[in-house]
């Protein structure tokens, strides 16, 4: 959990970086494994080596030179081990983008929201294409990586081989030259046949804890990494944002996304931000909840106070496997009867409450059957009222909205705007639509394009300004 605990004090941004990604992806999926296969197999090791010395002790009273041969062919193999072991670690980092590619591919295969858009579309045949494509560059990795194994296993082999007959040719001269009798010879062959058996053992073994070492290098270097978001309680309100020339761009974007944005959000205002796909609206919304921080400029709150205080319903919301009390109340306060009165009340808000009184099980229905052979399937519009109860209940200064009505029916958006006022009472509500015709309400809005804030201010003042505003107001009501 460590591990999980890090990655949410990593930069949002860092994400959106398929370097940085894949190295998370590695460090979850193949890190923690050998890790904690470090431990054993360094007592093994331990138990191998104790072994040998004992051996070796019953060696060196009959001869000196044995116990040097040993331990020059044991110098030898622990380096050829070290190389070995870090071919393996290479490969595996290099495969580490592949594997990443694969899994995707095989979750498109089996995940629910995927499966009627692989029939509708015959989305099969390009999937098969990509893991085609991925399958080749793995099995010319495990090539290449096996070219190089394959030559130093050889060179161990022939360190093992040569150590072995040296060792018989000194013994057969001893008992040769009467120096050592032939029951001597038989107990000195098989102690040095032991401590060839114990010797190949940590030879397998020793590639391992190499790359076990390497492993919990890479995992803390994750771990001890600066924290990009610090999330703490932050301070009780915030009664104002202020944005001063802020700009932002992504890690692999090469231009900016957001540049100049200047923006001042009271507490009790309602504001929307508006604009053309790909404009830069989402990003914005990030930056003012704490999810990213600006590039350059100033916002007048810390990103984890921001973080703190944020309530967000995103356009891409996330419904989890588990209750719906549990989707809805995230941070418990121990007090269950307390904690279901305000679930229920957040659920009434958005009129989702005597649907759920309905069920069986109430507010401890789980969502989806993928774990729970009674759980319900809620349409997209019920989800969405879900994620806007929690989004309520959390009761932060900040509301972002992103299109939180965009899986309504008519009915669902007319309930919902009828409550906008009551949801957004004495808190300040950045809402995010294309619906320009729900604006009417709002104190301010600022129209966002190509990164740019473009115009600001009220519904009648864009409309009297001429402006981008007016011609997308327009160009909606030609739809209607």
């Amino acid at each position: 959990m460590c591990i999980y605990e890090k990655s949410l004090a990593r930069s949002l941004k860092s994400l959106d970086d398929m370097r940085e990604y894949s190295d998370f992806y590695f460090v979850l999926n193949q890190g923690v494994t050998n890790v904690l296969n470090l431990y054993d197999h360094v007592i093994l090791l331990l138990q191998q080596l104790l072994t040998m010395l004992s051996l070796i002790g019953l060696v060196i009273v009959y001869d000196l030179y044995i116990l040097i041969i040993a331990v020059i062919c044991v110098c030898i193999l622990s380096y050829l081990n070290y190389c070995l072991s870090k071919e393996y670690y290479n490969a595996n980092v290099e495969m580490a983008e592949v594997e990443r590619d694969l899994d995707y591919i095989h979750r498109v295969m089996y995940l629910k929201e995927y499966a009627k858009e692989l029939r509708i579309y015959n989305l099969f045949l390009k999937l098969k294409k990509r893991f085609n494509y991925q399958y080749q560059e793995k099995v010319k990795v495990q090539e290449d990586t096996g070219k190089k194994q394959t030559r130093l296993k050889t060179m161990q082999h022939f360190v093992q081989i040569s150590f072995q007959g040296i060792v018989i040719l000194l013994l057969s001269f001893k008992t040769i030259s009467k120096k050592i009798a032939i029951s001597d010879f038989v107990v000195l062959f098989n102690s040095i046949l032991e401590i060839e058996n114990q010797l190949d053992a940590m030879i397998q073994l020793i590639p391992r804890i190499f790359e076990n070492e390497l492993y919990l290098e890479k995992i803390d270097e994750f771990i001890y990494e600066k924290e990009a978001m610090i999330h703490d309680k932050g301070k009780a309100d915030i009664d104002k944002i202020v944005l001063k020339d802020v700009c932002f761009k992504y890690t692999t974007a090469h231009l900016e996304i957001l540049h100049d944005i200047n923006m001042r959000i009271e507490r009790g205002k309602k504001i929307a931000i508006i604009g053309k796909n790909g404009a830069g609206k989402s990003t914005l919304a990030k930056i003012l909840c704490g999810l990213y921080t600006p590039d350059s400029g100033e916002i007048s709150e810390s990103q984890s106070n921001l973080l703190a205080n944020s309530s967000v319903v995103f356009q891409d919301f996330c419904i989890y496997s588990m209750s719906i009390f549990d989707n809805i109340c995230i941070e418990e306060s121990g007090n269950r009867s307390s904690d279901e009165i305000k679930v229920w009340k957040a659920l009434e808000m958005v009129g989702l409450a005597d649907k759920i009184r309905q069920m069986p099980k109430r507010l401890d229905t789980v969502i989806d059957s993928e774990y729970d052979g009674e759980g319900v399937l809620l349409s997209g519009g019920e989800l969405q009222k879900i994620a806007i109860a929690r989004a309520l209940l959390k009761n932060a200064s900040i509301l972002v909205l992103d299109e939180p009505s965009g899986a309504f029916d008519v009915f669902s958006q007319n309930e919902f705007y009828h409550i906008f006022d009551e949801i957004s009472k004495d808190k300040i509500v950045i809402f995010i639509t294309h619906k320009l015709s729900y604006l009417k309400c709002m104190d301010n809005i600022y129209v966002i394009d190509d990164g740019c804030i473009v115009e600001e201010g009220t519904h009648d003042e864009l409309l009297r300004s001429q402006g981008l505003y007016k011609k997308m107001y327009l160009a909606e009501g030609e739809h209607k």
